[in-house]
Formats: C-alpha cells, structure tokens, sequence
C-alpha cells in the first residue's frame, strides 16, 4: 500500500520509536532484576510491595508489544497497531501505579529499616551481607541485637566500615534515579500511540479510497458495457 510523504514519515517514525521502546523494556526488566534480587532478601522484613516483580514484568510486556507496533507498521495492519495501541496504554497505566507506589516506599524507607533493623536479627545481617556495611550508622553505634550473630562482613582482611543506613539510602536513591531517567521514555510511549492512532488512520483511509476507487471503476465499467448491449 502505497502513502504519500506523511503516511511514511509516521509509518518510519512508529518504528524508530519502537526500537527506542524496546531498549526502554530491557532496561526496566534488568532494573526490576536487581530491585527483586536485592529487595526480596531484605523487603520482607520491611513490609515493602513486591516492586520489582512488577518492574520486571511490566519491562518483559513492553519489549514483547513492541513487536506488535514494529509488525503492525512494516505490514500495515489494523489489527496488530490496535492491539499495540492497547497494550502500551494498559503499561503506561501500569507505570503510574508502580511509580506511586515507589514514591510512597521512598518516602517511608529510612523510618520501616529503622524499624525493621531493631526487630530482626535476620534483616541485620541481611543487610549487611547484601550492602557490605556494618551496624546502623556503623560498626560502633552499638544498633546490632546480638553482635555475633549478625556480626560485620569481612571482605579479606577488610571489615565493612559504613553504616547500613547510609547504604541502603544510597541503593534507594539509584533505583529512585533510574525511575526518573524512566520517565523520559514515557514520552515514547505516549508518542507510539499517537503515531499508531495516526497510522491506523492513515491506513483506514488509504483502503476507503482503494474501495470507493473500485466501486467508480466498477460503475463506469457497467455503465460502458450497458451502452454497449444497447447498441
């Protein structure tokens, strides 16, 4: 199907956008592995919603439905831009909700460590192992339950110096940061389905001008073959 200078800029742009989208889900997929693997071991005790399962899931749907918008470009089809269109407002939808809530858990996180800290022996030294750090504020402030049980890691003849607090802030701001670098793929997004809405359009109109081309074809068609008989 043929489109005049318009119809290939939005047709080259929904594709470019998609490539653009596709690294934005592997990078929220890698993103959700590390919130999960680290924040599993230690979100329990906090009380903290499983937020990289939802990352990384929210990450893998997005790369799979670029293949829908990348398809549905390069073959013109209705159906596939459709269900691109859907899909990518649901996740947006989705981002929303995990970004509220991650706000909400970055506000509440130094007052539930404190508070998980001096209730578990077990997130001490969870904390520790995962961070490499040692006590609340450091090795000497006296925080830890049972200081042999949850003892400082050592990492050679090192022992961890920095508190667990300043570290565990530390982590809480990256992963905040790579939430804010998110945003700005949340323009490409919204900028997918713009040019999908656009292209669908496109499409739908070049095919009622293929139809209605046909049908006037086909009725001066008859009406010559109608003088024709009479003759």
């Amino acid at each position: 199907m043929k489109f005049g200078w318009r119809g290939v800029c939005v047709k080259y742009s929904l594709l470019l956008i998609n490539l653009f989208l596709f690294c934005f889900g592997v990078i929220l997929f890698a993103l959700g592995i590390v919130a999960l693997t680290v924040g599993n071991r230690i979100g329990q005790a906090m009380e903290l919603p499983p937020l990289g399962a939802g990352i990384m899931i929210m990450g893998l749907a997005l790369a799979i439905i670029t293949f829908f918008g990348c398809c549905g470009a390069g073959k013109e089809n209705r159906v596939l831009l459709a269900v691109y269109f859907v899909f990518v407002i649901l996740i947006l939808i989705c981002q929303l909700g995990i970004g509220i809530a991650g706000l909400v858990v970055d506000s509440k996180l130094p007052t539930l460590a404190s508070k998980a800290w001096n209730t578990s022996v077990e997130f001490q030294t969870s904390l520790q192992n995962e961070f490499f750090c040692c006590g609340l504020h450091g090795p000497d402030d006296g925080s830890r339950i049972n200081a042999t049980a949850s003892a400082c890691p050592v990492s050679g003849t090192q022992q961890a110096k920095t508190g667990c607090y300043e570290s565990l802030i530390a982590w809480g701001s990256r992963m905040r940061h790579g939430m804010i670098a998110a945003v700005i793929f949340v323009f490409f997004q919204i900028a997918g389905c713009v040019l999908a809405a656009l292209f669908f359009k496109t499409i739908q109109k070049k095919m009622v001008d293929r139809r209605d081309l046909l049908a006037e074809s086909r009725r001066i068609n008859n009406f010559y073959k109608g003088r024709g008989d009479r003759r």
